[in-house]
Protein backbone atom coordinates (compact mmCIF):
# COMPACT_ATOMS: atom_id res chain seq x y z
CA UNK A 1 0.00 0.00 0.00
CA UNK A 2 1.43 3.42 -0.89
CA UNK A 3 2.63 5.27 2.19
CA UNK A 4 2.25 2.26 4.49
CA UNK A 5 5.93 2.21 5.40
CA UNK A 6 5.85 5.89 6.33
CA UNK A 7 2.76 5.38 8.51
CA UNK A 8 4.39 2.51 10.36
CA UNK A 9 7.54 4.58 10.93
CA UNK A 10 5.56 7.61 12.17
CA UNK A 11 3.55 5.42 14.53
CA UNK A 12 6.72 3.89 15.92
CA UNK A 13 8.29 7.30 16.47
CA UNK A 14 5.31 8.37 18.56
CA UNK A 15 5.85 5.53 21.01
CA UNK A 16 8.16 5.84 23.99
CA UNK A 17 11.45 4.01 23.58
CA UNK A 18 14.19 3.24 26.07
CA UNK A 19 16.35 1.33 23.61
CA UNK A 20 18.67 4.08 22.42
CA UNK A 21 16.29 5.57 19.86
CA UNK A 22 15.97 2.39 17.78
CA UNK A 23 12.73 2.52 15.77
CA UNK A 24 11.67 -0.91 14.48
CA UNK A 25 9.64 -1.96 11.48
CA UNK A 26 6.69 -4.21 12.26
CA UNK A 27 6.25 -6.98 9.68
CA UNK A 28 2.86 -8.70 9.88
CA UNK A 29 2.76 -11.59 7.42
CA UNK A 30 0.71 -13.97 9.57
CA UNK A 31 -1.21 -14.20 12.83
CA UNK A 32 0.37 -17.54 13.72
CA UNK A 33 3.41 -17.81 16.03
CA UNK A 34 6.78 -17.19 14.35
CA UNK A 35 9.15 -20.19 14.37
CA UNK A 36 12.29 -18.82 12.65
CA UNK A 37 13.75 -15.68 11.11
CA UNK A 38 16.90 -15.61 9.01
CA UNK A 39 18.82 -13.14 6.83
CA UNK A 40 20.49 -14.07 3.60
CA UNK A 41 24.28 -13.77 3.36
CA UNK A 42 24.10 -10.20 2.02
CA UNK A 43 21.63 -9.07 4.68
CA UNK A 44 19.28 -7.42 2.18
CA UNK A 45 16.51 -10.06 2.38
CA UNK A 46 14.81 -11.41 5.49
CA UNK A 47 13.02 -14.77 5.49
CA UNK A 48 10.40 -15.61 8.14
CA UNK A 49 8.62 -18.87 8.91
CA UNK A 50 5.68 -19.53 11.20
CA UNK A 51 3.23 -22.18 12.28
CA UNK A 52 1.37 -21.35 9.12
CA UNK A 53 2.29 -23.34 6.03
CA UNK A 54 4.39 -20.76 4.20
CA UNK A 55 7.67 -18.82 4.31
CA UNK A 56 7.67 -15.06 3.71
CA UNK A 57 10.41 -12.91 2.19
CA UNK A 58 10.98 -9.20 2.96
CA UNK A 59 13.38 -6.49 1.85
CA UNK A 60 15.32 -5.31 4.89
CA UNK A 61 15.48 -1.73 3.56
CA UNK A 62 11.99 -0.46 4.32
CA UNK A 63 10.54 -3.84 5.26
CA UNK A 64 8.66 -4.28 1.98
CA UNK A 65 7.03 -7.68 1.49
CA UNK A 66 8.35 -9.67 -1.49
CA UNK A 67 6.17 -12.78 -1.42
CA UNK A 68 5.39 -16.16 0.11
CA UNK A 69 6.74 -19.64 -0.61
CA UNK A 70 3.73 -21.99 -0.72
CA UNK A 71 3.97 -25.77 -0.78
CA UNK A 72 3.97 -27.22 2.74
CA UNK A 73 0.84 -28.45 4.49
CA UNK A 74 2.04 -28.16 8.07
CA UNK A 75 4.11 -26.13 10.51
CA UNK A 76 7.49 -25.06 9.13
CA UNK A 77 9.96 -25.80 11.90
CA UNK A 78 13.23 -25.03 10.12
CA UNK A 79 14.66 -23.61 6.90
CA UNK A 80 18.01 -22.50 5.50
CA UNK A 81 19.28 -20.50 2.51
CA UNK A 82 22.55 -21.06 0.68
CA UNK A 83 25.20 -18.36 0.49
CA UNK A 84 24.33 -17.34 -3.07
CA UNK A 85 20.64 -16.87 -2.10
CA UNK A 86 19.55 -19.10 -4.96
CA UNK A 87 18.48 -22.28 -3.14
CA UNK A 88 16.38 -22.64 0.00
CA UNK A 89 15.37 -25.79 1.88
CA UNK A 90 12.65 -26.09 4.51
CA UNK A 91 11.52 -28.83 6.92
CA UNK A 92 7.94 -29.14 8.06
CA UNK A 93 5.50 -30.92 10.31
CA UNK A 94 4.05 -32.57 7.22
CA UNK A 95 7.11 -34.92 7.32
CA UNK A 96 8.78 -33.50 4.24
CA UNK A 97 11.46 -31.09 3.08
CA UNK A 98 11.12 -28.83 0.04
CA UNK A 99 13.84 -27.33 -2.14
CA UNK A 100 12.92 -23.87 -3.40
CA UNK A 101 14.15 -21.60 -6.16
CA UNK A 102 14.59 -18.43 -4.14
CA UNK A 103 14.19 -16.04 -7.09
CA UNK A 104 10.99 -17.53 -8.51
CA UNK A 105 9.48 -19.32 -5.52
CA UNK A 106 9.18 -22.52 -7.55
CA UNK A 107 9.27 -25.92 -5.81
CA UNK A 108 12.26 -27.84 -7.21
CA UNK A 109 11.72 -31.07 -5.27
CA UNK A 110 9.94 -32.44 -2.21
CA UNK A 111 11.39 -35.32 -0.17
CA UNK A 112 9.15 -37.24 2.24
CA UNK A 113 10.08 -38.84 5.56
CA UNK A 114 8.41 -41.11 8.09
CA UNK A 115 8.24 -38.49 10.87
CA UNK A 116 8.28 -34.74 11.44
CA UNK A 117 11.35 -32.94 10.12
CA UNK A 118 12.77 -30.83 12.96
CA UNK A 119 16.04 -29.40 11.55
CA UNK A 120 17.45 -28.62 8.09
CA UNK A 121 20.79 -26.83 7.59
CA UNK A 122 23.34 -26.32 4.83
CA UNK A 123 26.97 -26.92 5.76
CA UNK A 124 29.65 -24.24 5.51
CA UNK A 125 30.28 -24.06 1.77
CA UNK A 126 26.81 -25.44 0.91
CA UNK A 127 28.18 -28.82 -0.13
CA UNK A 128 26.18 -30.91 2.35
CA UNK A 129 22.68 -30.83 3.84
CA UNK A 130 21.74 -31.86 7.38
CA UNK A 131 18.24 -33.22 8.01
CA UNK A 132 16.98 -34.39 11.43
CA UNK A 133 13.68 -36.25 11.79
CA UNK A 134 11.86 -36.73 15.10
CA UNK A 135 11.24 -39.98 16.88
CA UNK A 136 7.66 -41.17 16.63
CA UNK A 137 6.39 -44.49 17.95
CA UNK A 138 8.68 -47.29 16.84
CA UNK A 139 10.46 -45.04 14.32
CA UNK A 140 13.70 -43.70 15.88
CA UNK A 141 15.01 -40.19 15.47
CA UNK A 142 17.38 -40.03 12.50
CA UNK A 143 20.25 -37.73 11.48
CA UNK A 144 20.80 -37.59 7.72
CA UNK A 145 23.61 -35.95 5.74
CA UNK A 146 23.17 -35.54 1.97
CA UNK A 147 25.34 -34.19 -0.81
CA UNK A 148 23.76 -31.08 -2.32
CA UNK A 149 23.44 -31.38 -6.11
CA UNK A 150 23.05 -28.54 -8.59
CA UNK A 151 19.65 -26.88 -8.66
CA UNK A 152 18.69 -28.48 -11.97
CA UNK A 153 19.80 -31.94 -10.80
CA UNK A 154 17.90 -32.28 -7.50
CA UNK A 155 16.07 -35.65 -7.64
CA UNK A 156 12.30 -35.62 -7.23
CA UNK A 157 12.42 -38.56 -4.78
CA UNK A 158 14.51 -38.76 -1.62
CA UNK A 159 17.87 -40.42 -2.40
CA UNK A 160 19.94 -42.53 -0.06
CA UNK A 161 21.77 -40.42 2.51
CA UNK A 162 25.55 -40.27 2.51
CA UNK A 163 25.48 -40.58 6.31
CA UNK A 164 22.57 -41.88 8.41
CA UNK A 165 22.87 -41.92 12.21
CA UNK A 166 20.31 -43.27 14.67
CA UNK A 167 19.64 -41.09 17.69
CA UNK A 168 18.85 -43.69 20.36
CA UNK A 169 18.37 -41.36 23.32
CA UNK A 170 14.87 -41.00 24.75
CA UNK A 171 15.33 -37.21 24.75
CA UNK A 172 14.25 -35.58 21.51
CA UNK A 173 16.62 -33.41 19.46
CA UNK A 174 15.37 -29.82 19.56
CA UNK A 175 18.19 -27.95 17.76
CA UNK A 176 21.30 -28.80 15.73
CA UNK A 177 24.10 -26.98 13.90
CA UNK A 178 27.22 -27.87 11.95
CA UNK A 179 30.43 -28.03 13.97
CA UNK A 180 33.91 -26.77 13.27
CA UNK A 181 35.02 -27.34 9.63
CA UNK A 182 31.90 -29.48 9.02
CA UNK A 183 33.57 -32.33 10.95
CA UNK A 184 30.91 -32.54 13.68
CA UNK A 185 27.18 -32.14 14.23
CA UNK A 186 26.20 -30.39 17.48
CA UNK A 187 22.74 -31.34 18.72
CA UNK A 188 20.76 -29.99 21.66
CA UNK A 189 18.26 -32.24 23.44
CA UNK A 190 15.05 -31.62 25.33
CA UNK A 191 16.69 -32.78 28.59
CA UNK A 192 19.37 -30.04 28.34
CA UNK A 193 22.21 -32.27 27.08
CA UNK A 194 24.52 -31.48 24.15
CA UNK A 195 25.61 -34.37 21.91
CA UNK A 196 28.54 -33.87 19.53
CA UNK A 197 28.54 -36.33 16.64
CA UNK A 198 31.77 -36.93 14.72
CA UNK A 199 30.88 -37.61 11.08
CA UNK A 200 34.14 -39.38 10.28
CA UNK A 201 33.81 -41.95 13.05
CA UNK A 202 30.01 -41.76 13.07
CA UNK A 203 29.82 -41.74 16.84
CA UNK A 204 29.12 -39.40 19.75
CA UNK A 205 32.37 -37.86 21.01
CA UNK A 206 30.95 -35.47 23.65
CA UNK A 207 27.98 -35.73 26.02
CA UNK A 208 27.71 -32.41 27.82
CA UNK A 209 25.10 -31.74 30.56
CA UNK A 210 24.67 -28.12 29.53
CA UNK A 211 21.27 -27.16 30.93
CA UNK A 212 18.68 -28.43 33.38
CA UNK A 213 15.80 -28.00 30.91
CA UNK A 214 15.28 -28.25 27.16
CA UNK A 215 17.77 -26.49 24.88
CA UNK A 216 15.74 -24.01 22.86
CA UNK A 217 18.41 -22.54 20.57
CA UNK A 218 21.96 -23.10 19.30
CA UNK A 219 23.42 -20.05 17.56
CA UNK A 220 26.87 -20.03 15.98
CA UNK A 221 28.89 -16.80 16.13
CA UNK A 222 29.48 -14.99 12.87
CA UNK A 223 33.19 -15.81 12.96
CA UNK A 224 32.53 -19.50 13.63
CA UNK A 225 34.74 -19.76 16.74
CA UNK A 226 31.99 -20.13 19.31
CA UNK A 227 28.31 -20.90 19.73
CA UNK A 228 25.57 -19.92 22.15
CA UNK A 229 22.97 -22.18 23.73
CA UNK A 230 19.77 -20.98 25.41
CA UNK A 231 17.36 -22.98 27.51
CA UNK A 232 14.06 -22.83 29.34
CA UNK A 233 16.05 -22.93 32.59
CA UNK A 234 16.82 -19.22 32.15
CA UNK A 235 20.52 -19.63 31.33
CA UNK A 236 22.53 -18.96 28.20
CA UNK A 237 26.01 -20.44 27.79
CA UNK A 238 28.82 -19.50 25.42
CA UNK A 239 30.94 -22.43 24.17
CA UNK A 240 34.18 -22.87 22.30
CA UNK A 241 33.46 -24.43 18.90
CA UNK A 242 36.65 -26.52 18.76
CA UNK A 243 37.07 -27.76 22.35
CA UNK A 244 33.40 -27.56 23.42
CA UNK A 245 34.40 -25.96 26.70
CA UNK A 246 32.02 -23.54 28.38
CA UNK A 247 33.45 -20.01 28.25
CA UNK A 248 30.74 -17.85 29.82
CA UNK A 249 27.37 -18.26 31.50
CA UNK A 250 24.51 -15.74 31.58
CA UNK A 251 21.65 -15.95 34.09
CA UNK A 252 18.54 -14.05 32.96
CA UNK A 253 15.94 -15.40 35.35
CA UNK A 254 13.35 -16.00 32.60
CA UNK A 255 12.77 -18.96 30.24
CA UNK A 256 14.80 -18.39 27.08
CA UNK A 257 13.61 -19.45 23.64
CA UNK A 258 16.27 -17.94 21.39
CA UNK A 259 19.53 -16.04 21.20
CA UNK A 260 22.33 -14.86 18.97
CA UNK A 261 25.92 -13.78 19.48
CA UNK A 262 28.00 -10.98 17.97
CA UNK A 263 31.48 -11.63 19.31
CA UNK A 264 33.15 -8.82 17.36
CA UNK A 265 31.27 -6.18 19.37
CA UNK A 266 30.97 -8.39 22.50
CA UNK A 267 27.16 -8.52 22.39
CA UNK A 268 24.90 -11.40 23.41
CA UNK A 269 21.20 -11.10 22.60
CA UNK A 270 18.61 -13.41 24.15
CA UNK A 271 14.82 -13.48 24.16
CA UNK A 272 11.97 -15.51 25.55
CA UNK A 273 9.92 -14.65 28.61
CA UNK A 274 7.76 -17.74 28.70
CA UNK A 275 7.60 -21.22 27.27
CA UNK A 276 5.24 -21.44 24.32
CA UNK A 277 3.33 -24.30 25.96
CA UNK A 278 2.43 -22.05 28.91
CA UNK A 279 1.19 -18.99 27.03
CA UNK A 280 -2.51 -19.84 27.47
CA UNK A 281 -2.23 -21.36 30.95
CA UNK A 282 -0.31 -18.75 32.96
CA UNK A 283 0.05 -14.98 33.17
CA UNK A 284 3.27 -13.04 33.02
CA UNK A 285 4.49 -9.45 32.76
CA UNK A 286 5.06 -7.90 29.35
CA UNK A 287 8.51 -6.81 30.57
CA UNK A 288 9.62 -10.43 30.36
CA UNK A 289 9.12 -10.30 26.60
CA UNK A 290 11.92 -7.76 26.16
CA UNK A 291 15.05 -8.78 24.26
CA UNK A 292 18.03 -8.59 26.60
CA UNK A 293 21.44 -7.30 25.51
CA UNK A 294 24.27 -8.84 27.53
CA UNK A 295 27.99 -8.19 27.66
CA UNK A 296 29.73 -11.25 26.24
CA UNK A 297 32.77 -10.95 28.53
CA UNK A 298 31.53 -9.41 31.77
CA UNK A 299 28.17 -11.29 31.74
CA UNK A 300 26.31 -8.08 32.61
CA UNK A 301 23.01 -6.71 31.32
CA UNK A 302 23.58 -3.73 29.02
CA UNK A 303 20.00 -2.94 28.05
CA UNK A 304 16.68 -4.24 26.75
CA UNK A 305 14.59 -3.88 23.60
CA UNK A 306 10.84 -3.82 24.04
CA UNK A 307 7.94 -4.14 21.63
CA UNK A 308 6.72 -7.74 21.59
CA UNK A 309 3.52 -8.67 23.39
CA UNK A 310 4.24 -12.40 23.50
CA UNK A 311 7.21 -14.68 24.11
CA UNK A 312 10.08 -14.08 21.69
CA UNK A 313 10.48 -17.39 19.83
CA UNK A 314 13.32 -16.51 17.50
CA UNK A 315 15.81 -13.73 16.76
CA UNK A 316 18.68 -13.31 14.36
CA UNK A 317 21.41 -10.78 13.60
CA UNK A 318 22.35 -10.01 10.01
CA UNK A 319 25.79 -11.27 8.90
CA UNK A 320 27.31 -7.78 9.23
CA UNK A 321 25.60 -7.20 12.59
CA UNK A 322 23.80 -4.04 11.45
CA UNK A 323 20.24 -5.42 11.66
CA UNK A 324 18.24 -7.44 14.15
CA UNK A 325 15.08 -9.41 13.40
CA UNK A 326 12.88 -11.05 16.03
CA UNK A 327 9.66 -13.03 15.89
CA UNK A 328 7.26 -13.83 18.69
CA UNK A 329 4.26 -15.90 19.67
CA UNK A 330 1.94 -13.02 18.70
CA UNK A 331 2.85 -13.44 15.02
CA UNK A 332 4.78 -10.16 14.77
CA UNK A 333 8.25 -9.82 13.25
CA UNK A 334 10.23 -6.75 14.30
CA UNK A 335 13.11 -5.53 12.17
CA UNK A 336 15.59 -3.07 13.70
CA UNK A 337 18.38 -1.19 11.99
CA UNK A 338 20.95 -0.95 14.76
CA UNK A 339 22.43 2.52 15.19
CA UNK A 340 25.62 3.77 16.79
CA UNK A 341 23.98 3.91 20.23
CA UNK A 342 23.59 0.13 20.21
CA UNK A 343 27.23 -0.56 19.46
CA UNK A 344 28.48 1.96 22.01
CA UNK A 345 26.66 0.15 24.85
CA UNK A 346 29.68 -2.06 25.45
CA UNK A 347 32.18 0.83 25.31
CA UNK A 348 30.10 2.91 27.70
CA UNK A 349 29.98 -0.01 30.10
CA UNK A 350 33.76 -0.17 30.11
CA UNK A 351 34.22 3.60 30.55
CA UNK A 352 31.46 4.04 33.12
CA UNK A 353 32.98 5.51 36.31
CA UNK A 354 32.31 4.02 39.72
CA UNK A 355 29.49 5.61 41.77
CA UNK A 356 30.52 8.63 43.85
CA UNK A 357 29.55 6.90 47.09
CA UNK A 358 32.09 4.21 46.45
CA UNK A 359 34.97 6.70 46.21
CA UNK A 360 36.36 7.69 49.66
CA UNK A 361 36.16 11.44 50.22
CA UNK A 362 39.44 13.26 50.94
CA UNK A 363 39.99 14.50 54.50
CA UNK A 364 39.02 18.14 55.02
CA UNK A 365 41.60 20.68 56.31
CA UNK A 366 41.48 21.33 60.05
CA UNK A 367 40.73 25.05 59.53
CA UNK A 368 37.49 24.31 57.72
CA UNK A 369 36.06 22.11 60.49
CA UNK A 370 35.06 24.23 63.52
CA UNK A 371 35.02 22.46 66.91
CA UNK A 372 31.55 22.52 68.49
CA UNK A 373 31.26 24.50 71.76
CA UNK A 374 30.02 22.48 74.72
CA UNK A 375 30.29 25.20 77.46
CA UNK A 376 27.54 27.46 76.15
CA UNK A 377 24.45 27.09 74.01
CA UNK A 378 25.07 28.02 70.35
CA UNK A 379 23.76 31.43 69.44
CA UNK A 380 21.06 31.72 66.81
CA UNK A 381 22.57 34.84 65.32
CA UNK A 382 23.84 34.26 61.75
CA UNK A 383 26.90 36.37 62.36
CA UNK A 384 28.00 34.17 65.28
CA UNK A 385 27.95 30.99 63.18
CA UNK A 386 31.34 30.09 61.71
CA UNK A 387 31.40 29.70 57.93
CA UNK A 388 31.72 26.10 56.79
CA UNK A 389 31.37 26.72 53.05
CA UNK A 390 34.34 25.16 51.25
CA UNK A 391 36.40 27.10 48.81
CA UNK A 392 35.61 26.67 45.09
CA UNK A 393 36.79 23.24 43.89
CA UNK A 394 37.34 22.05 47.48
CA UNK A 395 35.59 18.85 48.65
CA UNK A 396 34.85 18.55 52.38
CA UNK A 397 34.39 15.11 53.93
CA UNK A 398 31.33 14.33 56.06
CA UNK A 399 32.17 14.74 59.78
CA UNK A 400 29.83 13.23 62.42
CA UNK A 401 30.81 15.82 65.06
CA UNK A 402 30.20 18.63 62.61
CA UNK A 403 26.82 17.21 61.65
CA UNK A 404 25.83 16.96 65.31
CA UNK A 405 26.88 20.56 65.94
CA UNK A 406 24.90 21.74 62.92
CA UNK A 407 21.85 19.88 64.20
CA UNK A 408 22.20 21.54 67.65
CA UNK A 409 22.48 24.98 66.02
CA UNK A 410 19.32 24.42 64.02
CA UNK A 411 17.50 23.23 67.13
CA UNK A 412 18.71 26.27 69.14
CA UNK A 413 17.72 28.61 66.32
CA UNK A 414 14.18 27.22 66.26
CA UNK A 415 13.95 27.60 70.07
CA UNK A 416 15.24 31.20 69.97
CA UNK A 417 12.80 32.08 67.20
CA UNK A 418 9.91 30.68 69.19
CA UNK A 419 11.02 32.57 72.31
CA UNK A 420 11.33 35.82 70.37
CA UNK A 421 7.83 35.36 68.97
CA UNK A 422 6.36 34.85 72.45
CA UNK A 423 8.29 37.87 73.81
CA UNK A 424 7.07 40.10 70.99
CA UNK A 425 3.43 39.14 71.56
CA UNK A 426 3.70 39.89 75.33
CA UNK A 427 5.30 43.32 74.84
CA UNK A 428 2.82 44.63 72.24
CA UNK A 429 0.20 46.12 74.75
CA UNK A 430 2.89 47.95 76.77
CA UNK A 431 4.24 49.57 73.68
CA UNK A 432 1.07 51.72 73.34
CA UNK A 433 1.66 53.51 76.71
CA UNK A 434 4.24 56.35 76.92
CA UNK A 435 7.52 55.15 78.32
CA UNK A 436 8.90 56.68 81.58
CA UNK A 437 11.67 59.20 81.25
CA UNK A 438 14.03 57.04 83.22
CA UNK A 439 13.45 54.14 80.91
CA UNK A 440 14.02 56.26 77.81
CA UNK A 441 17.09 57.82 79.36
Amino acid sequence: EPGAEQKVAEHAEEQEHDDGGLVPLALMGTERPITQVKFNSDGDILFTASKANHISAWFTDGGRWIGNYLGHRGVIWSFDVNRATTLMVSGSGDSSIIFWDVMTGRVLAQWHYETIVRVVAFSYGDQSLLVIADRQGDVPSMIYVYDVPAMDQIPAERPEARIALIHESDAKITRAVWGFLNEDIVTGLEDGTIFVWNLKNREITHRIPAHSKAISCIAVGKNGTGFLTTSHDGFAHLWDMQTYEKLRSYDTGIPLNTGDVLLDSEHILVGGGQEASQVTTSATSVDKFRIRILHAVYEELLGTLKGHFGPVNTLCLSPDGSRLASGSEDGMVRLLHLNKAFFTLTKEKKRRPAPAAAVPAPAAPASTTPAPSTSAAPTPAPSATPSTTPAPGQHVAADPAKAAARKERKKAAKAAAAAAKVSASSETPAAAAPAPAEASA
